[in-house]
């Protein structure tokens, strides 16, 4: 069983990876100060701090795929997948593990296109033409596939 994300955890993480940093650029000063050659890329603390917000937004997102396993994996494949670019199941493996998204066993990416394959209303692919997308982004959508509009309603009024 998977550790729950909660705010103490993001804060607690965010706490160790300032402190990392901290620890980085001094180990920088100190480079610059005694090695004859200076380090080709200086670590900046704006540039750090940047990096460090958008891991952040990356696992807030990541927090809001689901409890389960199979959520997490269909809801981070379905949040890939609305940039509305197709990806072979290799791919789409790569970028949902960059939201700390594991599908595991030995054929991983064979996994996770079994994951998607049970869920025809969500996802389709072709290889032909380049992989997985989603079902709504294809002119197999029928109108009922749609989700309902919690907006404004006409009732012929």
């Amino acid at each position: 069983m998977e550790p729950t994300i909660t705010l103490e955890n993001l804060a607690a993480e965010i706490a160790h990876k300032k402190a990392e940093l901290e620890e980085l650029e001094t180990l920088y000063r100190l480079s610059q100060k005694y090695l004859s050659q200076p380090h080709p890329q200086r670590v900046t603390q704006v540039g750090a701090l940047a990096a460090l917000a958008a891991v952040t937004e990356r696992e807030r997102t990541a927090a809001s795929f689901g409890t389960t396993k199979k959520d997490r994996i269909l809801n981070a494949s379905e949040f890939v997948l609305s940039d509305g670019k197709r990806r072979i199941s290799r791919e789409l493996l790569k970028e949902i593990a960059t939201y700390g998204i594991e599908v595991g066993g030995e054929d991983a990416a064979g996994n996770l296109a079994s994951y998607l394959s049970r869920e025809r209303t969500r996802f389709v692919s072709d290889v032909k033409l380049g992989g997985w997308t989603l079902k709504k982004l294809t002119n197999e959508a029928r109108p009922e596939d749609a989700a309902t509009s919690t907006g404004l309603s006409y009732q012929g009024h």
